[in-house]
């Protein structure tokens, strides 16, 4: 992501989330001038500001670890790396679990109902078949999911939150955000799967548990992925965040490349 820069009062994402990049994305773009009352915009106008472009090009290194638990199993665990860029026309990201997973995930901010670009590189399949979660869901690509409704609101943690459904590209999966009112970003995200005539199920769930600031900037530091038998916990250890104005670490999406002299990189 996210795989998802937020600031202030007006808070929101552009992820994925990226996102896990919630992603989750994880990197929380930051919010222009919302309305005065988020409560009165329609659906749609709602959502045009979740969605809309970052005003600030920037990027975030999140590393860490993945791990999960079955019922009646052990604990599977895995290093997480997660490399995004916002640029001002959509989100880069590039996805690694271990040494040899990785995925670059692209989502276009203007690319509404259509579904997150996702090349995969080396072998495996853990991060979905062990850990359930997509590489697109640390970007928070469902975000751009076309909008079937909005339900009535509710709160998650006391935090009063706009509840929306979407549709995904194939018509074959749902997802029922629960967006922060005030904030403009997703605190809680359910996928839904079709399980008989007009009836849908809850296979996952996805909450934000906890955010970290790095250079003026807010990520998405813990994520927590829950199914029927099963938890996941997205747990990013070592955060590190800038805008591109400043500089980008030349092994953002190469780690072989940064200096090991300079945490961050050395600047493109």
């Amino acid at each position: 992501m996210d795989f998802s820069v937020y600031c202030s009062r007006r808070v929101r994402v552009v992820l994925t989330a990226v996102v896990v990049v919630w992603i989750t994305m994880l990197l929380l773009p930051l919010g222009a001038n919302a309305a005065d009352n988020p409560s009165n915009l329609s659906a749609g106008d709602f959502l045009k500001i979740v969605r809309r472009p970052p005003t600030q090009k920037t990027w975030a290194i999140l590393q860490g670890t993945v791990s999960n638990k079955k019922t009646g199993a052990g604990v599977s665990s895995a290093k997480l790396r997660l490399a995004i860029r916002f640029t001002t026309e959509m989100i880069l990201a590039r996805v690694a679990l271990g040494g040899d997973e990785v995925y670059f995930v692209g989502q276009a901010y203007g690319a509404v109902g259509k579904p997150a670009s996702v090349f995969k590189e080396g072998g495996g399949d853990k991060l979905g078949t062990v850990f359930g979660v997509s590489p697109e869901d640390l970007t928070m690509s469902f975000l751009y999911w076309k909008l079937e409704k909005e339900l009535a609101s509710d709160s998650i943690k006391t935090i009063a939150c706009r509840v929306f459904l979407l549709v995904s590209p194939d018509g074959k999966r749902k997802v029922k955000a629960y967006i922060a009112t005030e904030y403009f970003f997703p605190l809680r995200v359910e996928w839904l799967k079709k399980a008989g005539k007009g009836k849908w199920e809850v296979t996952r769930t996805l909450e934000a548990r906890s955010f970290k600031k790095k250079n003026g900037l807010y990520l998405v530091d813990s994520l927590s992925f829950s199914g029927p038998g099963w938890l996941t916990r997205v747990d990013f250890s070592d955060c590190q965040a800038g805008l591109v104005a400043d500089g980008v670490p030349k092994g953002l999406f190469v780690p072989s490349q940064a200096s090991p002299d300079d945490k961050r990189g050395a600047r493109e």
